[in-house]
């Protein structure tokens, strides 16, 4: 058993740092591993798409053959995830077994497309990850640049002040990375700009510290309680 776990992890980390031939030789040695999941509960193709291992991703799913609901929508697998969608619509409410919302993983993984037509079928877009980051389908939106599914989510009901872990709202995250179209679409639907992190920072605070001057200028105008969606 101890062999087995040194494998699997040994596996995992291959596919972390995107070593191929690695990865090839250990499932030659052990083709169990490609249903095996780390400590984190997470298999391996999701692992490889965590590691922006996209390639890789794909080998690894073209070996494993049926995927899992996860699997297909990171992956874009589009007319598959609508069927499992169709035969259960429970499941658009569902989770990744490392505890990502669906929704949330479309989203996260550039499934545009997918991730508009959940939305439209009534995936919760107020959502969060159950895992310690708290993550909803707007993080990633925000985190990944999106402005379209970011509109589509907003226009849903997506709460554009929901907080993940730390307390950091998709108006903070638009403003560490001086991300001002990401910033202004979430204004324009009321994104308050007073709200502040677990370490006491505003919006215009997070901006000016990473170095985006323009962005924390136009964040501090707005400072005070004062939201464009009631202007």
């Amino acid at each position: 058993m101890s062999e087995s776990l040194n494998i699997a992890d040994v596996f995992f980390a291959a596919i972390g740092r995107g070593d191929s031939a690695a990865v090839e030789a250990l499932l030659l040695q052990q083709p169990g591993l490609i249903d095996t999941r780390n400590v984190q509960n997470v298999g391996a193709v999701l692992w490889a798409l965590y590691h922006e291992r996209a390639e890789l991703a794909q080998s690894l799913a073209a070996r494993r053959g049926r995927l899992d609901l996860a699997e297909q929508v990171a992956l874009g697998h589009e007319a598959e995830a609508r069927e499992e969608f169709a035969r259960d619509p429970v499941l658009l409410q569902g989770y990744s077994d490392d505890g990502f919302t669906l929704l949330g993983l479309a989203v996260f993984f550039r499934q545009g497309a997918l991730a508009c037509w959940m939305i439209a079928q009534g995936a919760a877009v107020n959502a969060a990850a159950t895992n310690a980051m708290r993550v909803a389908p707007i993080h990633a939106a925000v985190a990944r640049s999106d402005g379209e599914t970011l509109l589509a989510l907003l226009l849903a009901g997506a709460d554009p002040d929901l907080a993940q872990t730390q307390g950091i709202r998709p108006l903070h995250d638009a403003a560490l990375g001086g991300k001002h179209a990401m910033a202004g679409l979430l204004l324009l639907h009321g994104a308050r700009v007073d709200l502040r992190d677990a370490r006491g920072r505003t919006a215009a605070m997070m901006a000016e510290e990473a170095g985006h001057a323009m962005l924390a200028r136009c964040l501090r105008r707005f400072e005070g309680g004062f939201s464009l969606k009631n202007a």
